[in-house]
């Protein structure tokens, strides 16, 4: 060792052996180690090959200069002759410094200090613990040049207030970043004055590739969090534990108790209960809700436009009188439109999922299907949407004041509106239109509302207004949008 760095590594050795107090203060480590009670039996042995201190069952100290570095309980230590190396054997109650500052505590059943560079490796059964984690592990690694401290092998036990599995991390000291590769995070997570539980893993179940967390924020890797009220599913996963904010991108999957989505984008902001969903949102509403969200495949939603449904679609096979009234009344009865499921597309969906403030807002010109066990369908679009889950409505608008929202279904029933309010309420047959022209809906004159006929009919009057059942039993006069 030259002599700088002899100079550089000044240091006082405190010993506790067998209850006295040995206190050596004043040297260099360096001239300290120098003591080898073997010399006199050995002629120039290969560097490292026999120890030159051997120490038992004692409190270690290292300082630098007047700085405490480190310090542990140790069983046993062995001083190589390189005087570069102290070997620990089963160290318990440790602590690394920098600055007088402590950066962890570790225990291990053997370690190694390097004395130049004040670096430490453990290895055997250890735990390294400071106020952020508490991981237990088969060897550790500081490198005082990086300010890291590095686990290669399996991790398992406290991260960021939660319960962890991982195959490794990174913990920069510097800026208080750290690198997990494989891990499995679960946890009580603060939300308004009470605590929640998140879950992040992968996809399948098992370790996140690669996380990164700095401040705030983690960054995940292809991601499922959940909640136990929501699953969300992504390529990738940003998670903010100050505003408890979850942001997903890319194939995200959303699973609700009431509804599933697909899309580019969600952000779920746990503290209001409510996920907005961006970019080509594929929605399924469910027949009948759960408590609790499952994982089920989500149907695409092809975008299609009205005009060319109805001129692409081919005549009704033909059916006895019998299939076709139940075919009817099973297309225009509002009160079964919560016994099957609906897609939704759109371009965005704000969703309040708190149970008892259920509601959406649907923008981006969304358009619904419900398909029926005998593949007969209903279909409406709209400039915008908004639906109360908890009174059960859903309310069609256009945003222009003119006739945009457009019902069609496989019967050949084709209406459009200013605005359309139908109720989702199992064994509830109603709906509200304003503006209404039907194009098209074979059945006979007697069955539909006075005004409505009327309007068809042409003249200047202008389009009738809807109220009461969807099959039109009941009528209103007509008012001008």
């Amino acid at each position: 060792m030259s002599t700088s760095r002899g100079a550089l590594l000044k240091a006082t050795l405190l010993v506790v052996v067998g209850g006295g107090l040995c206190v050596v203060g004043g040297f260099a480590l360096r001239r300290i180690i120098m003591i080898d009670p073997l010399r006199v039996y050995k002629e120039s042995p290969p560097s490292g090959s026999i120890p030159g201190v051997e120490m038992t069952n004692f409190d270690w100290k290292f300082f630098n200069g007047a700085k405490l570095v480190a310090e542990a309980h140790v069983q046993r230590a062995d001083v190589g002759r390189d005087r570069e190396q102290v070997k620990l054997e089963t160290v318990r109650n440790g602590k690394l410094f920098d600055n007088g500052n402590l950066m962890f505590g570790f225990e291990t059943d053997q370690a190694v200090y390097w004395t130049d560079t004040g670096a430490i490796k453990g290895d055997g059964r250890s735990r390294v613990f400071n106020r952020n984690l508490d991981v237990a592990s088969q060897e550790f690694q500081y490198d005082p040049r990086l300010k890291a401290l590095v686990i290669t092998s399996p991790i398992m036990g406290k991260l960021s207030g939660g319960s962890v599995k991982a195959t490794g991390l990174t913990y920069h000291f510097e800026d208080k970043s750290l690198d997990v590769n494989g891990i499995k995070w679960s946890g009580m997570l603060a939300q308004d004055d009470t605590r929640r539980p998140w879950s992040f893993t992968a996809p399948d179940g098992s370790g996140i590739r690669q996380s990164h967390t700095k401040g705030p924020i983690t960054t995940y890797t292809e991601v499922k969090a959940t909640d136990g009220e929501i699953i969300v599913i992504a390529d990738s996963g940003e998670y903010n534990k100050d505003t408890d904010v979850l942001t997903a991108k890319g194939h995200v999957q959303y699973f609700g108790s009431d509804a599933n989505m697909t899309c580019d984008q969600v952000v779920v902001d746990r503290k209001n209960k409510k996920a907005v969903m961006t970019g080509s949102v594929d929605m399924l509403v469910k027949a009948e809700t759960s408590d609790k969200p499952e994982q089920v495949k989500i149907p695409p939603v092809t975008p299609v436009v009205p005009d060319q449904i109805a001129k692409d679609r081919p005549q009704a096979p033909p059916t006895d009188t019998e299939q076709k009234d139940a075919q009817e009344k099973q297309l225009r009865n509002g009160e079964n439109v919560r016994d099957y499921p609906v897609t939704i597309k759109a371009g965005r969906i704000e969703y309040w999922y708190q149970k008892g403030k259920r509601h959406a807002v649907i923008t981006g010109s969304p358009q619904a299907r419900q398909e029926f066990p005998d593949g007969s369908w209903r279909m409406v679009w709209s400039d915008e949407a908004a639906y109360d889950r908890e009174h059960e409505n859903l309310d069609l608008k256009s945003t222009n004041g003119t006739q945009t929202v457009r019902m069609l279904n496989s019967l050949g029933d084709d209406m459009v509106a200013i605005s359309v309010s139908v109720s989702t309420k199992k064994g509830e047959d109603r709906m509200d239109a304003l503006g209404v022209s039907i194009r098209s809906m074979p059945i006979k004159d007697k069955d539909l509302p006075e005004d409505a006929t009327q309007g068809k009919k042409g003249g200047d009057k202008p389009p009738p207004d809807l109220k009461g059942p969807i099959g039109g039993a009941r009528r209103s006069g007509s008012k001008r949008s």
